[in-house]
């Protein structure tokens, strides 16, 4: 009980430092997020998978935020169908065949090392104001965007 007492003098006599310091992080964070809100908005479009969910939906009226959802959109569907097809060829794959089984898996892992490489790059690109391209990819995801 004794012990109770003394963190409970100490919560007393440091918590209005430490209400300082939680404060004082909260608005740091909340003037960055309001100085980069178009930068993270971009940034959302290429968190794996699902992020351009939201820009996809929620700014209809921006074209740059759909470009950027769109992007982040179809390479993630491209990453997840190599990765079913892959997938399923390993599946149908004989037991035997291990050193082609184990190929495939490789495949597998570097699909997805591709991919978060690809989506790292855009963001890294979108914070530094510069433009990300692939040369001989960009046509075809061009024509694609058209139908999203």
């Amino acid at each position: 009980m004794e012990k109770l007492k003394g963190y409970w003098k100490l919560i007393k006599q440091y918590s209005h430092i430490l209400y300082a310091k939680i404060t004082e992080h909260y608005t740091r964070a909340h003037t960055f997020c309001l100085e980069h809100t178009r930068e993270i908005l971009l940034s959302v479009a290429y968190v794996p998978y699902i992020g351009w969910l939201y820009p996809l939906y929620a700014y209809e009226h921006d074209a740059e935020v759909q470009k950027h959802a769109k992007r982040g959109l179809l390479y993630a569907v491209i990453a997840v169908a190599i990765a079913l097809a892959i997938f399923t060829l390993l599946f149908m794959m004989p037991r035997p065949w291990r050193l082609l089984r184990f190929i495939f898996t490789v495949l597998l892992y570097i699909n997805y090392l591709v991919y978060y490489a690809i989506v790292t790059v855009h963001i890294y690109c979108i914070w530094n104001k510069k433009d990300f391209s692939i040369p001989k990819i960009e046509f075809y995801l061009e024509k694609l965007e058209q139908y999203i």
